[in-house]
């Protein structure tokens, strides 16, 4: 660790991308002294919420967390193991727990990003995955499709965001244990693939095709004797999985959602959607800036690695699929993809994709193409090249980030955090969400609260409906009527 630290300090470019990390979280973190539980926040948590207040036993939440998972499981979801979450929202124990919603996704989506990569680039000497690593997170972050649902809204982030960084550290867990017999990591892949299978169904594909690729991996890679080490985590996946899909509340969703798509439609128009979304609407300049960046970094590694990085036009169809596949179930089941929460994570998945390909095909160049820097061209005209290529993409990423949060804060999830402060938005939708919230525990079986202002991007999004939806039982009572707000009758 101590050396690890040591090599750290001295890549520069890892140094410079963490402070700014933790720099661009100060704004997002900031925010979340504004943020309250809404819509499905309440519907899912009452239960949980009200044996907190009753009992103060954490044995009774429990049992409420049960009852919770049974009543969406026999009724309107399978998702068992994002209900149970659901069900323990922070405000359960105090509404101003909700602040720290930001911080738990945040730390998740960290956290998994970084066991992902540091485990996937275990045997690549150096500390340029930490450059990777931060460049993935920061773009991933800061670029989010619906910036309130990822961090703020802790419903539909838990659902995806959360479940999306569960898939990460599942990976590292099975990468770790392909290579070297770990018990303990064998059961933390158990537990993460139980966790993952009960999660929505984006990610649940995405987890199905993942185990399949792996062992087809060990068989075509001459390691069918390390096939056991991820059987057990297969196993409890699929199980979980099929407990999800099976059931019966699934099929009342869906007769209140309309009638499945054809699944072949489904899937070809997948793989539209796995270009014009990533070829079409995201593709901006902060993308070309990451593939800029990355590729010196994967030209680096790949010196200090043996592996071959064969196939790469294979690798790159693959990854293709892979990301396409995820648009299936929202095609299939919803008839659209245009849902903020679930784009979230097919953005995410992109942003690593992406990365891992530039840095997979810039491998292959350099161990395939008879090239070397070293010996073409003087070290003193390589090192000025080098010099001048970091700072053309200091000054582009600078001049576009002026370019783009000048006219537009929202473009950066930090920017808009700092404009949301600024302009009283979040200070509005703060002071209707307290004072409905002071409304809603006062007496009486029927209360009259105040329709939530839509002003802030960071807070409210069209994902989130209703935001009253679900307090009558939180807050027990047995009619909530919503008014426009005052200086708006």
């Amino acid at each position: 660790m101590d050396e690890i630290l040591k090599k750290f300090l001295q890549n520069r470019m890892a140094v410079l991308l963490t402070v700014i990390y933790i720099i661009s979280l100060v704004p997002v973190s900031m925010v979340s002294v504004y943020d309250y539980p809404q819509a499905d926040d309440w519907t899912y948590s009452w239960r949980t919420h009200v044996a907190w207040e009753d009992t103060h036993s954490l044995f009774e939440v429990g049992k409420a967390v049960a009852e919770t998972v049974k009543d969406s499981y026999a009724n309107w979801q399978g998702t068992f193991s994002s209900i149970a979450l659901m069900s323990l929202q922070p405000a359960i124990w105090g509404e101003r727990f909700y602040a720290l919603t930001p911080f738990i996704m945040i730390g998740m989506l960290t956290a998994g990003t970084l066991i992902f990569i540091r485990e996937l680039f275990r045997k690549v000497k150096g500390t340029e995955w930490i450059s990777v690593f931060m460049l993935v997170l920061l773009v991933t972050v800061q670029r989010m499709v619906c910036k309130p649902v990822a961090f703020y809204w802790y419903n539909g982030a838990v659902h995806y965001v959360f479940m999306y960084s569960v898939g990460l550290m599942l990976a590292a867990c099975l990468i770790k244990v392909v290579r070297r017999n770990r018990p303990g990591i064998m059961v933390c892949a158990c537990v993460l693939a139980v966790v993952l299978g009960g999660g929505n169904l984006v990610t649940g594909l995405s987890g199905a095709i993942g185990f399949a690729t792996i062992l087809v991996w060990l068989f075509l890679s001459g390691k069918k004797k390390r096939v056991w080490t991820v059987l057990l985590p297969g196993l409890c996946y699929f199980l979980a999985f099929g407990v999800n899909i099976a059931a019966p509340g699934n099929w009342i969703r869906q007769d209140a959602v309309g009638e499945q798509a054809n699944p072949v439609m489904s899937i070809l128009r997948s793989f539209y959607y796995g270009i014009e979304f990533p070829g079409i609407r995201w593709m901006d300049w902060t993308i070309i800036l990451l593939v800029a960046l990355l590729i010196p970094l994967a030209w680096r590694m790949a010196g200090k690695t043996e592996f071959a990085f064969p196939l790469p036009l294979l690798v790159m169809a693959y990854s293709y699929c892979f990301v396409s596949s995820m648009f299936t179930p929202l095609d299939f089941a919803a008839h659209s993809v245009d849902i903020g929460r679930a784009q979230n994570i097919i953005f995410s998945t992109y942003i690593m994709v992406l990365s891992l390909n530039v840095i997979y095909l810039i491998g292959w160049c350099r161990k395939h193409i008879a090239l070397s820097l070293a010996g073409n061209v003087q070290k003193k005209r390589f090192l000025s090249f080098r010099t001048q290529y970091w700072a053309v993409l200091t000054a582009v990423g600078l001049w576009g980030f002026l370019l783009s949060v000048v006219p537009s804060p929202e473009y950066f999830t930090s920017t808009l955090a700092l404009h949301d402060m600024l302009d009283g938005s979040a200070q509005e939708y703060a002071d209707t969400a307290e004072k409905n919230i002071e409304i809603l525990k006062g007496e009486g079986n029927e209360v009259d609260i105040y329709e939530i202002p839509k002003n802030s991007q960071l807070l409210t999004s069209d994902d989130i409906d209703r935001w009253h939806f679900g307090t009558k039982y939180f807050y027990r009572k047995e009619k909530v009527n919503v008014l426009p707000r005052q200086g708006e009758e």
